[in-house]
């Protein structure tokens, strides 16, 4: 509403109409939004919107340099993102509809609240009433977690038995199953590891886990605007799971490395030379990493760790000689 009434008062150069004030309430909000964007981790565009809303907030202090209107536009886009639609509007209406019977004041309270958001109108809660939206809101999102980390459990649980069988496992779908190591969830991410770590003979789990780690950028064509995020905000998800996905992936290496050097014979990986093949896709491409500035002390520990086992091993080290057999 506040940043709606800023651009409707403002010319195309940036200049605010006369008769327009940024009264205390709205600045209020205004230096709100200001500490919420300076926090988190902003795009230059993002940046350049917190810089308005900056010095805005501060009474727009000097002359305006041009880009403001456009800015505050392009906010004012990505906030109408944030109402109610599709499938979460209608989630909302059922809750709405059963809350309304609800014997707690506080959730009738509420479903009224949300028949107001439903309309794109503003709504306040009580104390009371938030409270109960924020714990009932807890719970559903521990089921989720809940319900995700059993069907990780589960695919690790099918990797092993696939394993342990000897049933044949395609190259895509090793792909696919590696790529849940950048899940939010730290306990899929930990069920995605175990699973990975039963996959480790496979030679198609060195080549991808070598890959994810040195996949150090995302694709910004990938990073598309949706009707919930923008283009920003879906890259800055991509990149903290693409992230996450690299951290698991090295420490994986590392750990491939170790296990290799000390059971050398368990690995028949169906290449003609297993020592330069591990060579190259654990220690030359985690030396390919030292600098990466994100993964940087898990890659320094991954190749202290190998480097002990190997210069440790009875016969002579495998991996970090000058070739292999």
């Amino acid at each position: 509403d506040v940043i709606g009434r800023i651009v409707e008062k403002m010319t195309d150069e940036g200049v605010l109409a006369g008769d327009f004030t940024v009264d205390e309430e709205m600045q209020q909000v205004l230096e709100e939004m200001v500490v919420e964007r300076r926090v988190a981790e902003m795009t230059y565009v993002e940046d350049r919107i917190t810089d308005v809303l900056d010095w805005l907030a501060e009474g727009y202090p000097g002359q305006p340099t041009g880009p403001e209107k456009r800015r505050l536009s392009a906010l004012k886009k990505q906030l109408a993102k944030k109402v109610f639609v599709g499938a979460e509007a209608n989630a909302l209406a059922a809750l709405m509809a059963q809350w309304r019977g609800d014997s707690n004041t506080a959730a009738r309270e509420a479903a009224e609240a949300f028949d107001d958001m439903l309309a794109g109108q503003r709504a306040q809660l009580s104390p009371e009433a938030t409270a109960l939206c924020v714990e009932r809101a807890d719970q559903w999102e521990q089921r989720y977690r809940d319900g995700m980390i059993r069907i990780a459990q589960a695919g690790r649980q099918m990797a092993a038995e696939i394993v342990r069988s000897g049933t044949f496992l395609d190259h895509p779908h090793i792909y696919q199953y590696l790529s849940l190591l950048d899940h939010r969830f730290d306990e899929v991410r930990q069920e995605a590891n175990r699973g990975a770590w039963e996959l480790r003979h496979n030679r198609f789990a060195f080549l991808f886990l070598s890959y994810f780690a040195a996949k150090t950028a995302i694709n910004p064509s990938m990073a598309v605007e949706t009707v919930r995020l923008t283009r920003e905000e879906h890259e800055r998800e991509m990149r903290e799971a693409n992230v996450r996905r690299m951290r698991e992936a090295v420490a994986l290496l590392g750990r491939l490395g170790v296990d290799y050097v000390q059971d050398r014979d368990s690995y028949q990986l169906g290449v003609g030379k297993r020592d330069d093949f591990v060579r190259k896709h654990v220690v030359g491409k985690l030396q390919e990493l030292a600098d990466e500035e994100l993964i940087a002390d898990l890659v320094e520990k991954a190749l202290a760790d190998i480097r002990r086992a190997d210069t440790s091993r009875p016969g002579g080290p495998l991996l970090f000689v000058a070739s292999g057999g």
